[in-house]
């Protein structure tokens, strides 16, 4: 498959100019896709910018790669990157996702590319909930960083109330799945709107709680409520998300103010000189 293949090399379509023959016998022919790469293109015409995600992985760990330091994708060479960069993506091809579940995976998975409309979000406001046997078992805030309003009992009781009624009356009976962790996000208005689903499994951050914290809640039939609650809570985040899926400076400093072409010819070059070193 070509997101497991090594190296970094964009499918033919994202530069037509190139017809992929070369007197070179040893370089590498650039694959090609084109449904995939016109149904990508056909989704940033209508959307102006996406954010991918195959299957139950968000390339969000390699954002480091992307001029802006996010995911979202305006191009389809930035699509492409973003999944050839990202370990989540790799970790799910090599069936990380079924780990923990009691069923055997299936002999075959029908990978599915989900591209999504951007919205810009205000992040204090992003909420993880924890489902268990249908159930929420906890429910805390996405983005750990201290915010004052987030401190008062009253916004608390609301965002509580909030995330549970929608979850009654519009997740709870329509859900294939018993057990699962849902991301929403509350708008200005005092909407809630799904933002991800996730497997409940040690592969998805559970960020303020531990998996065993959710457990004996889910069995005492307890609500858990968690935020950030001082700036120096050790839990807050003071490091780079995602930083074990980082790279060194060098490749980091090459991949600036480049398109993924111009940054795969860079790659193949870092690749060769370390060859030679």
């Amino acid at each position: 498959m070509y997101l497991n293949e090594d190296g970094i090399v964009m499918p033919i379509e994202c530069n037509p100019n190139d017809s992929g023959d070369d007197s070179d016998e040893e370089a590498v022919q650039p694959p090609s896709f084109p449904q995939l790469s016109l149904a990508i293109r056909a989704a940033i015409e209508k959307y102006g910018v996406i954010i991918p995600k195959l299957n139950w992985s968000t390339p969000i760990d390699a954002r480091w790669i992307h001029p802006t330091n996010t995911i979202n994708c305006t191009t389809l060479e930035e699509v492409y990157l973003l999944l050839k960069s990202s370990d989540f993506v790799a970790g799910e091809l090599a069936g990380q996702a079924f780990e923990g579940c009691v069923d055997s995976p299936p002999e075959t998975i029908e990978w599915e590319l989900a591209l999504k409309q951007h919205i810009e979000i205000s992040r204090n406001q992003e909420f993880r909930v924890f489902v268990r046997d249908n159930k929420i078992a906890g429910i805390c805030q996405r983005d750990l960083n201290f915010y004052e309003f987030l401190q008062e009992e009253e916004t608390q009781e609301n965002i509580r109330n909030l995330i549970k009624t929608f979850w009654d009356e519009n997740v709870k009976e329509t859900f294939p799945n018993d057990n699962y962790v849902m991301d929403v996000y509350i708008n200005q208005h005092d909407r809630v709107i799904i933002v991800d689903f996730n497997v409940y499994a040690l592969r998805t951050d559970s960020l303020l709680f531990s998996y065993e914290e959710l457990q004996q809640a889910f069995q005492s039939n307890e609500l858990l409520f968690k935020v950030i609650d001082t700036p120096s809570d050790p839990l807050a985040q003071t490091g780079s998300y995602y930083a074990s899926s980082a790279v060194p400076k060098d490749l980091i400093d090459a991949s600036q103010g480049k398109n993924a072409l111009e940054f795969q010819q860079t790659w193949n070059e870092l690749i060769e000189t370390s060859k030679k070193a």
